[in-house]
């Protein structure tokens, strides 16, 4: 109870702090009541502005389109989802995943973040996995950067962000390291961009053949999901293909513990299917 009392008084000192910017009587409004109260809205809440509007309005002409053209569209959609993809894609708002790929609500499970990153140590990240693979059962995962992307750009750039950003970069940092020889090769600043995007995205599929859920669920099931790596070119429209050809990859499992990943020599008829490496 006193842990919940705490909790509630820093969010009520949250906001009151942020309300006393803008209206400090809405924020002496909120403390002194103590809890929150259809007065106190306009401290929490911002009130809709000319944008929002926009959406909004947006949102019914589009809502009111659907249902001219089919009146059961909306009844169906909501009886559940059952998409085939897990799409795995950068947070960029020039890369809208439905629009570039022409494909329906209900088709794509999207999970979206800077640089386009699987890691097994977010647990946003693993959650969606988890759904994904074990109770949606999508068939395919589809790992997809995009050239100029910003998180590249912003892991190669001298300038200090701040902590959260730098401990995200990191990975893409890290990643870049390794492919540096090749990297310092290429002397068109737009060609090494655009290879630093695919490496990226070859690592997170590579990351993505590692991570427990696809093991566990290879070794449950016999298979996975494939995985395919993709990169849009936001200057010509078009989604091309990211990989090593003709390669297969073995199933592995991180049971060796400190050892890192190591091959199930017992369970040689389990594999990874990797369509972004076939």
């Amino acid at each position: 109870m006193f842990a919940f009392r705490g909790l509630l008084l820093v969010a009520l000192v949250a906001a009151a702090v942020q309300a006393f910017v803008s209206s400090p009587r809405s924020a002496v409004s909120v403390l002194s009541k103590g809890t929150y109260s259809a007065s106190s809205k306009s401290a929490l809440f911002a009130q809709n502005g000319p944008g929002l509007n926009e959406l909004l309005a947006q949102n019914e002409d589009w809502a009111d389109a659907v249902k001219a053209a089919d009146p059961n569209y909306f009844p169906e959609l909501s009886i559940g989802q059952a998409p085939r993809y897990l799409w795995i894609g950068g947070s960029d708002s020039r890369v809208p995943v439905e629009l570039i790929t022409k494909s329906d609500p209900g088709h794509l499970f999207v999970h979206r973040n800077i640089g386009n990153q699987a890691l097994s140590t977010d647990p946003s990240f693993q959650a969606v996995l988890q759904y994904a693979v074990d109770y949606l059962g999508v068939e395919d995962i589809i790992v997809c950067g995009h050239y100029e992307c910003g998180g590249v750009k912003a892991a190669i750039s001298d300038h200090m962000l701040g902590d959260d950003l730098e401990n995200w970069l990191v990975h893409i940092r890290d990643i870049l390291s390794v492919n540096k020889a090749t990297l310092d090769m290429i002397d068109d600043a737009d060609e090494w961009q655009r290879r630093a995007v695919e490496f990226n995205v070859e690592a997170q599929c590579l990351k993505l053949w590692a991570n427990p859920v696809l093991q566990d669920h290879a070794r449950k099931n016999g298979k996975a999901p494939r995985i395919h790596g993709l990169a849009f070119d936001i200057k010509g429209g078009k989604l091309n293909k990211v990989g090593y050809d003709m390669l297969k990859l073995p199933y592995f499992s991180s049971a060796g513990g400190s050892k890192g990943l190591q091959l199930m020599q017992e369970e040689p008829n389990v594999t990874l299917q990797l369509g972004c490496y076939s």
